[in-house]
């Protein structure tokens, strides 16, 4: 050091003394020529120590300086010093003055195990870390030698951190198990051991161990909150709850465990997810994700407006890439259920980047924060693909080790019995629900001399009809509902199924995990997921010619697709629902309960697609006809919230003297000229004198701020009636029937609610885009076949919408073609789907026997 820093230095020594003896009048600076006279080390080291703890770091180093010239072979004093330079962000300097103290002092523990830490907190390899490690054993040693074995143990576990922090998990194991040979009751020590087998993904051992930590300290909140998580990722999600309110009942400032318990409460009780969502809030006012948390109870209890504002709030608070991305997409999502536009312009030129910086960031094992419904409606057809890969690789990474472990200890697959596939259907859908409802009567419908059939669900019975149907008429129902993935997909080997099908995909409860540990020697998506799963553990996808047309395929399948020769979109209405009639009376009488104009007095044009379906370019359209035909009235369901209210005026400020005409669009209505004649019998009148919009009331408060915005662009309040959601299947069937034309959604077609309509002979008007989901409707139409609800543009959608709704011969010329060519479609013929599936799944096993490669199915 130079003479002239240790004069300056000098100058401190009345603050260092001042901070080392309260109350004293600080002495004059000493003379530079005697720095001996400054004080005993000792008490430089007490006056930095002060001055570190009043946050003047800078000069306690300089005053530690100053101690280490007055004591130059102090082995304390190096060491105080080093910690000093650490706490300064000065590791180098640190590190030299812990080598200085171990060359004083070679049997001191306490600089062996900083010179560890420290460089463990530096290293950025392998040898480094070993030089870490090699310190810390060296301080452990010495500790044992002098009889200190608590000292010892701390050591020890410090060098497994160490391991622990540089995903050195064997190392680290070893390392705490150890540790609790020597200590078998020390809490911190086998929490450690849990931690670690946990990372390793060994969780029934990380339990144990996390148990054994509680049972060693029952009151220490921090080992209950671990043994909690560890529960719920085995699957035992009560056992886990149990264990999470016992943590924040020991420790209720734990907000971590309030937000863990928030996410596993969503589903099951809504309001203990607010609660808890409510209580990390109240900790934590700043975190984003317990803002997050928040907005994702208030949407479960459909209090959609505040869950906007939790949503909003979290976007704004969020610092990491990953917690921003999560909040934009469940904004942008809750926006477009509310209908609220305001902010689709700016969403819409955020989120290329927002998604690519994700992308780019993300790391193996980890999933998009963007969900896959939200994915599915607001990405573009090749980011589509993309994000969908990541969701497969995330997949197979968590279940890599397990798919290893199977194969190894199953035996070879079993060829069929008797000539019979084993084919096995997964699904938490078999109950009441609309992929339940559709698909109730598969199971039984398979050829029984060709075909064994296990159903394997996922979630326990409903006691629905469709459930107990499914039950009844399969070979055999496995409930494993409570079972962990590998025991699932153990299960099914053991079963020795032949071709699996995936019923969910990555949709909500599905369980991709079963498939990624490839149970099955064919493996089949299907159904639940209207899109590719890019997973290289699915194999192939049901689909046809409409939704997955040859040129589509590069870009948006990863599976080879076995085409159906009609529709892919199995139903069960001819089993199910065959006794519903539309007579004029029932129509008019359901008309007049709604609200609606009496058949042939009025035009219904209905949209029964929820919310989250609709855009500001579609709704634009239809507020289009409605002003170019003023005798039509929207008929639709109100899904809840505040989406009228949010309709912007920009998609309803027309004015009535820019009307564009309205042409018939003869191209389309080839087979309608045909039936004029046989509407004109009927004594219609050609225009109808009032028409409505027709949609269904899901909920919340969308319909007074619906028709304020009608109101606001001009059109009659009554020209939009709300109708309300029927929980019963056959009387929302009954009930479809009652209107003239449906209106479906582009971005993400009707697909059961299509299907609906066209059984209560019940025309709809259609845009086939590129994705598969926008693609449904046009299937079912060229299925039917009457591929004149198909159109090509929006133009051509509200062209034809319009000469529907004004010319009303030809809307029931098209409504009778409808009802005549339903009666004998392949579209509603179950048996016949079933025995072209079943060809076709016999021609993949033999191409499987025969180890031939995987090919497009025709």
């Amino acid at each position: 050091m130079v003479k002239g820093t240790k004069i300056a230095m000098l100058y401190l020594l009345p603050l260092a003394y001042s901070a080392s003896f309260p109350g004293e009048k600080a002495k004059k600076p000493l003379p530079a020529v005697c720095p001996e006279q400054s004080g005993r080390a000792e008490n430089l080291l007490q006056a930095a120590g002060k001055l570190a703890a009043s946050g003047l770091t800078p000069e306690a180093v300089a005053c530690g300086e100053l101690a280490a010239d007055a004591a130059p072979r102090s082995a304390q004093v190096a060491f105080q010093y080093a910690r000093l330079l650490e706490e300064a962000n000065r590791p180098e300097e640190a590190l030299q003055q812990l080598h200085r103290a171990i060359q004083l002092k070679e049997d001191d523990a306490a600089s062996w195990a900083a010179l560890g830490s420290l460089l463990g907190k530096h290293a950025r390899t392998d040898e480094a870390v070993e030089q870490a490690a090699q310190a810390l054993q060296m301080a452990a040693r010495i500790e044992t030698k002098k009889g200190d074995n608590q000292q010892a143990l701390l050591h020890t576990n410090e060098l497994g951190l160490l391991y622990q922090r540089h995903e050195r998990f064997e190392d680290a194991l070893v390392v705490f198990q150890d540790a609790v040979k020597a200590a078998p009751n020390v809490g911190p020590l086998l929490n450690n051991v849990g931690n670690t087998l946990r990372r390793m993904r060994r969780m029934a051992e990380a339990a144990k161990a996390y148990r054994r930590a509680v049972k060693a300290d029952p009151k220490q909140a921090l080992y209950k909150y671990n043994l909690g998580i560890t529960l719920q990722s085995m699957g035992e999600e009560t056992k886990a709850l149990k264990e999470l309110y016992r943590a924040v009942k020991l420790k209720p400032e734990l907000a971590e465990a309030h937000v863990r318990i928030a996410k596993m409460e969503l589903k099951r009780e809504p309001a203990a997810s607010l609660r808890a969502s409510t209580a990390a809030l109240a900790l934590q006012p700043r975190d984003s994700q317990h803002h997050y948390m928040l907005g994702e109870a208030h949407a479960e209890l459909q209090a959609f407006e505040d869950a906007l504002t939790a949503y909003r709030r979290s976007l704004t608070l969020s610092t990491s890439i990953f917690d921003r991305a999560e909040a934009f997409f469940c904004a942008l999502h809750m926006e477009q259920f509310l209908c609220d536009w305001s902010h689709s312009a700016r969403r819409a030129a955020q989120l290329p980047g927002l998604l690519a910086e994700e992308l780019a960031s993300l790391k193996e094992g980890h999933t998009p924060s963007i969900r896959p419904l939200q994915a599915i409606l607001y990405i573009p057809g090749g980011a589509l693909a993309e994000v969908t890969r990541k969701y497969a690789e995330y997949v197979q990474h968590a279940t890599r080790d397990a798919a290893e472990s199977l194969e190894r200890a199953a035996g070879p697959r079993m060829p069929p019995v008797g000539g019979r596939l084993t084919i096995g259907y997964v699904s938490a859908d078999f109950g009441n629900h609309p992929v339940g409802q559709l698909l109730q009567s598969i199971p039984g419908l398979h050829a029984r001399s060709s075909f064994h059939v296990i159903v394997y669900a996922l979630l326990p019975s409903d006691a629905s009809p469709e459930r107990l149907k499914v039950e009844r008429e399969c070979d055999v129902l496995r409930d494993v509902s409570a079972l962990s993935d590998t025991d699932v997909a153990r299960m099914i080997r053991a079963d020795g199924v032949h071709i699996l099908v995936d019923l969910m995909g990555y949709t909500r409860r599905s369980r991709a995990e079963i498939f990624g540990q490839r149970p099955a020697p064919i493996q089949v998506a299907y159904m639940g997921w209207p899109a590719s799963t890019f997973a290289p553990y699915i194999d192939y996808i049901v689909a046809d010619r409409v939704v997955a047309a040859p040129h589509l395929l590069p870009a948006y399948f990863s599976e080879k697709v076995i085409y159906m020769p009609h529709s892919y979109y199995a139903n069960d209405y001819l089993q199910s629902s065959a006794d519903i009639i539309h007579s004029t009376q029932t129509r008019n009488s359901i008309r007049a309960a709604a609200g609606l104009p009496a058949v042939g007095k009025g035009v219904v044009l209905c949209s029964f697609n929820q919310h989250f379906k609709l855009d500001a370019e579609i709704f634009d359209v239809w507020l289009n006809i409605l002003h170019r035909a003023p005798s039509s009235v929207l008929w639709l369901l109100d899904w809840g919230g505040a989406s009228c209210a949010a309709l912007p005026a920009a998609c309803c400020g027309f004015s009535t003297g820019g009307v564009r005409p309205a042409p018939c669009p003869q191209q389309r209505l080839v087979a309608l000229q045909t039936a004029r004649a046989v509407a004109s019998d009927w004594g219609c009148v050609l225009r109808a004198p009032s028409s409505v919009l027709w949609l269904l009331d899901w909920g919340g408060h969308a319909v007074p701020h619906l028709k304020a915005e009608l109101q606001a662009a001009g059109i009659a309040e009554e020209r939009l009636v709300i109708g309300p959601v029927l929980k019963d299947r056959k009387q929302h069937l009954q009930r479809a029937g009652a209107a003239d034309l449906f209106l479906d959604t582009i971005s993400y077609n009707g697909h059961t609610s299509a299907v609906d309509v066209l059984w209560a002979s019940v025309p709809f008007v259609t845009v086939p885009v590129e994705k598969m989901p926008t693609r449904v409707a046009a299937s079912l139409a060229h299925a039917l076949p009457c591929e004149e609800l198909v159109v090509h543009s929006l133009r051509q959608y509200e062209d034809l919408v319009v000469s529907l709704a004004t010319n009303y011969v030809w809307l029931r010329g098209l409504q009778s073609l409808v009802s005549d060519r339903k009666k004998d479609s392949p579209l509603f013929d179950t048996a016949r789907w079933v025995r072209d599936l079943e060809q076709r799944l016999i021609h993949l096993w033999s191409l499987y026997s025969a180890g031939s490669p995987k090919s497009h199915v025709l």
